[in-house]
């Protein structure tokens, strides 16, 4: 099984040593399907970066309707803070919590009306 004479047992007697050059239309098909690819591969690439492009304004818009939240709420702690600090503030508690009066003033205490029915 010795083949000396330079074939292969593989060799397909009816080919020729030399291969065939591709036709004219052959060529032409393959350099179509090569775009076409080429225009599939793009488009997606542009598809996806529209989509992500989608994704992240959508992502902003909620992020800025969450800054807008969190600004009033600044605000509203801010006010709240000023009249913590006021001298009004002070007094209330100190009348409300405490029972303290400034001089000339006089505590009234009101009963509900229904507080009278309840005492035995």
């Amino acid at each position: 099984m010795d083949r000396r004479d330079g074939q292969s047992i593989y060799d397909d007697p009816s080919r020729s040593g030399r291969r065939k050059k591709p036709s004219a239309k052959r060529a032409r098909r393959m350099l179509v399907v090569f775009f076409v690819f080429l225009m599939v591969y793009f488009g997606t690439a542009i598809v996806k970066a529209q989509v992500d492009l989608y994704q992240a304004n959508q992502e902003l818009r909620e992020l800025d309707e969450v800054l807008f939240q969190l600004q009033l709420e600044k605000e509203t702690l801010e006010h709240e803070r000023e009249f913590v600090e006021s001298e009004e503030y002070v007094e209330f508690k100190a009348k409300r919590e405490l029972g303290l009066l400034k001089p000339g003033e006089t505590l009234i205490i009101l009963k509900d009306p229904g507080e009278d029915e309840q005492q035995p």
